[in-house]
């Protein structure tokens, strides 16, 4: 009975295995970049099996599964370092020192004034938004109550890309149909860049094609950058290493399952980490933390920082 149930853990086990080790090179393939995405996913069911072999003292399926384990941990190394970033501690008042909300609304979002309301309420300098739509440029315009400049960029028929900034904006840019477009802003001072990117879903979809036609815009943006979006990709992809690495920034590292499934696509279930916030590697970095649900399928994601 215990061979039938090692060989029944060994059988479930390896096209987990497979499909993990085929996402180790997202580098080179647009398709195993897809399923990276699901790292955490291949590593929570290999755990599972771990478990199970561990309790049947399966040693040689035990240290197989240890080793897939590992090289899974090890492969969403982006995630871990911490739930929130090094750095200092909240500085309020200090000169530079900021707050940003990403936030993708969801184009039929049924609750755009509760949206709006808890984001005014949390008093920040920026923010960014995907799925601005027709709905959803409600939320965009009560913004501007507290945060007077802003910029919209058209996307697809989900809705646009926007920053809304409580600072002026001194120059913009902005690449329609491309999900991206980007402000300088004056905080105290100092400039700062800061960008919305709505990328699309990936493999078989056009994520890769968009990031090879926005490359040399993100190379061109004015330095300092802090960008943020809905990546459509978890942290650990080569997607956001691609964008981290054209405009010079980092992820904020953390673990952070913004996208929510349920009934209709918008439910309480944490699903997928695919919401970001990238900064400049010298930033001072203080708090991350993620918002509740306020009627999108993708929960906000609020980081304070001063510039550099």
């Amino acid at each position: 009975m215990k061979r039938l149930f090692v060989f029944l853990i060994a059988l479930a086990s390896t096209p987990v295995i497979v499909l993990l080790g085929a996402s180790l090179a997202n580098a080179h393939f647009a398709l195993a970049d897809s399923l990276s995405h699901f790292r955490a996913h291949y590593v929570a069911l290999l755990i599972l099996s771990l478990t199970a072999a561990i309790v049947l003292k399966a040693k040689k399926l035990t240290l197989v599964l240890i080793a897939a384990v590992a090289a899974g941990l090890w492969s969403m190394y982006p995630a871990w370092p911490g739930l929130s970033p090094s750095g200092s501690a909240r500085q309020t008042g200090k000169s530079g020192h900021v707050k940003l909300i990403q936030f993708n609304t969801l184009f039929k979002n049924d609750s755009v004034d509760t949206s709006a309301q808890w984001l005014l309420a949390q008093s920040p300098d920026f923010v960014v938004m995907q799925e601005v739509s027709s709905r959803t440029i409600t939320i965009y315009d009560q913004l501007a109550r507290d945060l007077p400049f802003g910029v919209v960029c058209k996307f697809a028929t989900v809705g646009g890309v926007a920053v809304r900034s409580r600072h002026p904006i001194t120059a913009q840019f902005c690449q329609e149909k491309q999900g991206f477009v980007w402000a300088q802003i004056n905080v105290d001072g100092k400039s700062v860049t800061l960008a919305s990117l709505h990328l699309h879903w990936p493999y078989p979809y056009g994520q890769w094609q968009q990031l090879q036609t926005l490359d040399a815009d993100f190379r061109a943006m004015p330095r300092p950058v802090v960008l943020a979006g809905d990546f459509n990709a978890a942290p650990w992809s080569e997607a956001v290493a691609r964008v981290a690495g054209a405009t010079g920034t980092t992820p904020v590292p953390g673990l952070r399952l913004t996208l929510r499934m349920g009934a209709g696509g918008v439910g309480p279930l944490p699903f997928l980490p695919i919401d970001h916030i990238l900064l400049p590697a010298n930033i001072d970095t203080g708090t991350i933390s993620v918002g509740p649900p306020t009627g999108s399928d993708h929960l906000p994601v609020m980081a304070e920082f001063t510039l550099p």
